[in-house]
């Protein structure tokens, strides 16, 4: 799976950006489905701390049929091998 991704990152302040991403998760069978967030970041430890929401589009795949019109929370923080997570809303 890969999730190709732009984000634009604008500072608040010293400690705060605001971003916003869009992008696409390709499955390797080549099904995919679009995506748009908004994100608040804020410095904790030397790193950046992510917490936003996630918008899924819609897909005609399967294998990610469960993504269609979801929303999700998500956190993530800034580093070269640092968890993101992600929780559904229904």
């Amino acid at each position: 799976m890969t999730n190709t991704q732009t984000y634009l990152n604008t500072h608040i302040s010293d400690d705060i950006l605001l971003g916003k991403g869009n992008g696409t998760i390709e499955t390797m069978d080549g099904q995919n489905i679009t995506w748009i967030s908004s994100d608040i970041g804020r410095q904790i430890d030397d790193k950046w701390v992510f917490n936003g929401i996630t918008l899924f589009n819609n897909t005609q795949g399967d294998s990610l049929s469960i993504l269609n019109n979801s929303i999700a929370l998500t956190k993530s923080q800034s580093g070269p091998i640092l968890a993101d997570y992600m929780w559904l809303l229904e």
